[in-house]
């Protein structure tokens, strides 16, 4: 009988063990379970503290970003503005004495200059927009043999009161881009050609192998050009790592000119024309991102 007993003890026990053993095992199972868990969502939580963290370092930059171009962007049109306001006052003071020919020339001096300001303008909040968070740049398939001619149009005025000859490429393909950024692109780089030049010269040439997924647009004047200090350090600063150029004062268009063409997927180089004057290349993408990334 005691053995009987003994043995229902020692089996009652046995049996709460296993029971106990097994409990231990799920709550085991779900302790590593939970803890887990809990580990994903702390390495979640420091990823979101990183990128909150980057975030708010981005908007920081930003913020200090639009502050420097703010006061670069006052500071150069200033020179404009001054320019407009004198020559608008010699015209009032002096209107009656001038002959029409002198008024007109000043007049479409004037008018040069607002069309400067305009489209400088137009260029600062084209890229303002593209500078906003949030905002997505949808490359597309762009005319650009209308925004050459477009272009030429602009300035036709004015090149044909200096003496200067305009020579646009007949044969133009399509390009890929923000159609904006495209436009101020060409137009900044032309813009700088008749500035800089008294007579001569303007040449539009696209170049586009077949074989290659770029087409090159160059604008070559025979205007007064630069020294090869001066277009090296304009290379450097579009293409390397300089950040302000020690010889413009323009420091707002060459930033905005830079910000476009690196949004692009594009590349500008400089170099002195063999005759004289300057050769602008600007170098764009002329098939889709996703097929040049196949590439």
């Amino acid at each position: 009988m005691l053995a009987l007993v003994v043995a229902l003890v020692f089996g009652y026990n046995k049996i709460r063990v296993f029971y106990l053993q097994r409990d231990r095992r799920r709550l085991q199972q779900e302790v590593a379970i939970r803890t887990a868990e809990q580990q994903r969502l702390i390495t979640k939580l420091n990823s979101t503290v990183t990128e909150l963290t980057n975030v708010q370092k981005e908007l920081s930059d930003m913020i200090e970003h639009r502050e420097n171009i703010v006061g670069v962007l006052i500071h150069d049109i200033k020179s404009p503005l001054r320019f407009l306001n004198t020559v608008s006052a010699h015209l009032a003071g002096s209107m009656q004495q001038n002959d029409t020919t002198k008024n007109k020339t000043i007049a479409s001096e004037m008018a040069a200059s607002l069309n400067r300001l305009y489209l400088f303008v137009h260029d600062f909040a084209v890229w303002l927009g593209a500078a906003s968070p949030g905002h997505l740049q949808v490359p597309e398939k762009t005319d650009l043999n209308k925004i050459l001619s477009d272009t030429v149009a602009v300035y036709k005025d004015e090149a044909d009161r200096k003496g200067i000859t305009i020579q646009q490429a007949s044969s133009v393909p399509d390009v890929y881009g923000d159609p904006a950024m495209l436009k101020a692109v060409v137009r900044n780089v032309l813009d700088n050609s008749i500035k800089n030049s008294e007579g001569g010269n303007i040449v539009l040439s696209v170049s586009c192998p077949i074989e290659q997924s770029q087409c090159e647009v160059t604008v070559t004047d025979e205007g007064k050009g630069l020294t090869e200090d001066q277009v090296s350090e304009l290379n450097r600063y579009f293409n390397g790592g300089q950040k302000e150029l020690s010889f413009s004062a323009e420091r707002s268009g060459h930033k905005i000119l830079k910000d476009f063409i690196q949004k692009l997927g594009g590349r500008i180089v400089y170099r002195q024309n063999n005759h004289r004057g300057l050769a602008v290349t600007v170098t764009l993408p002329a098939v889709p991102p996703d097929v040049t990334n196949s590439n």
